[in-house]
């Protein structure tokens, strides 16, 4: 019995100590661990926990703060990124998230000069705020992505791009520069903005910017990109937006493919993919003009409106977009994806090996026998279309578990509306 004693005083001290209040720094770890883990509601709720015992406490309000950013709550996430700025203004990831959050032009500029020069200040954070810098320098107060044409109803044509297996791999837009012959650029909700091969944005008489990076999936690191500006950009020969910033890389892309253009660059309008009927249909805002340009940062400025009937909020993780199911899994909507993926650490006895084609190079995955099954609000899917790999390196890479990517086979039939103003989507 006596031996069993330190046992039993050791197990008894275990649990009074878990039935201890938890300090803000516990409950902030705790918070973090969720966000990782793709609990989001838990995060927060966490934090909010921590804020109630120390008000000033930087790593909740930064936590908060990524949450509200996430969820398109933009004043709210500017005003905690200030807190936790004014509770430790030293630290690069705190400034340079506050930097991205700011509404005013000037004082963004003011925190990425700070940025430079905080000594902890990571390198590739540092290049980033360059890239930030002279931006805003080479623009000179241009409006981006200004809408040209009339803030009017608009039904492209958005064709299916096919593989060089007559495999559908996406939608299609015809996009021309400056006026030079239409490209073929891929419909990608996983991309950030437009991205060309060096190669072909040498030919299109584009300004340049400045050095950037661009990433994505792929055997490759993130490489360096130029940014270069196109003074004019229109689409399906109907639809004209000006001073478009447009990403160029030593780039390949599948057969057919000029490049890439995300939805992110008609936050003008309601857009919706009407996968039967092959059409991208952008409807206009009741009470907007049209001529504010649809930033760069799309929950930079505003507060969203109410949600829709039917439509559902998605999360924005940087330039992606985050659909969570029943299970609190998040899973990235990717219609430019010719597959979409689900996370398995080891591959299947009776899967065979794909290789699919990356922004940052070449992968392999596994593809199983049997289909996989996703349901979200409004979709209850089975799909053979589906590979298998680990995500884990990309889901270290954004912060955030991500269980799989949505791609295009899930879309191709599908009518998919997205709402910017208040991140939500409808699936019909």
């Amino acid at each position: 019995m006596w031996r069993t004693l330190p046992l039993l005083t050791a197990l008894a001290g275990a649990l009074w100590a878990e039935s201890l209040p938890l300090d803000p720094a516990a409950l902030a770890a705790r918070a973090a661990t969720a966000y990782r883990n793709g609990h989001l509601r838990e995060a927060r709720q966490l934090y909010e926990q921590a804020l109630t015992q120390q008000p000033r406490f930087a790593p909740a309000l930064s936590g908060l703060a990524r949450l509200d950013q996430a969820e398109h709550q933009r004043p709210a996430a500017e005003r905690r990124w200030a807190q936790a700025y004014q509770a430790n203004p030293n630290d690069p990831e705190i400034v340079r998230e506050y930097a991205s959050a700011a509404a005013d032009p000037t004082l963004e500029a003011t925190l990425l000069q700070r940025l430079i020069r905080l000594p902890s200040t990571p390198s590739e954070t540092r290049l980033y705020a360059q890239w930030r810098i002279t931006l805003h320098q080479k623009l000179g107060g241009r409006i981006i992505n200004q809408l040209r044409s009339a803030y009017q109803p608009y039904r492209l044509r958005m064709p299916l791009a096919q593989t060089d297996q007559w495999r559908p791999h996406g939608w299609s837009l015809r996009v021309s520069f400056n006026g030079h012959r239409p490209l073929r650029l891929l419909l990608d909700t996983g991309a950030r903005g437009i991205l060309l091969s060096t190669r072909l944005a040498a030919t299109l008489g584009l300004e340049p910017l400045s050095d950037a990076l661009v990433g994505g999936f792929g055997e490759g690191q993130r490489q360096t990109a130029t940014s270069l500006l196109a003074a004019r950009v229109t689409i399906d020969d109907q639809l004209e937006l000006g001073n478009v910033i447009v990403e160029a890389a030593p780039q390949r892309f599948v057969q057919g493919i000029d490049g890439l253009i995300s939805p992110a660059l008609f936050s003008h309008f309601l857009i919706t993919c009407h996968g039967r009927k092959k059409q991208l249909e952008l409807t206009p805002f009741p009470g907007h003009q049209g001529h504010e340009g649809a930033s760069d940062r799309p929950w930079a400025s505003h507060q969203p409106p109410a949600l829709a009937a039917g439509f559902t909020p998605y999360r924005r993780l940087g330039h992606l977009l985050l659909l969570e199911d029943g299970n609190e899994k998040q899973f990235v909507l990717d219609s430019g994806a010719g597959y979409s993926i689900v996370h398995e650490t080891l591959p299947s006895l009776n899967a065979r090996t794909v290789a699919l084609q990356g922004a940052s190079g070449n992968l392999l995955a596994n593809r199983p026998e049997m289909p996989a099954h996703f349901t979200l609000p409004g979709l209850d899917s089975w799909t053979p279309e589906v590979v298998a790999m680990n995500l884990t390196p990309v889901s270290e890479a954004f912060g955030v578990r991500l269980s799989g990517f949505l791609g295009f086979p899930i879309w191709k039939n599908r009518e998919l509306t997205l709402d910017p103003r208040n991140g939500s989507y409808r699936i019909r």
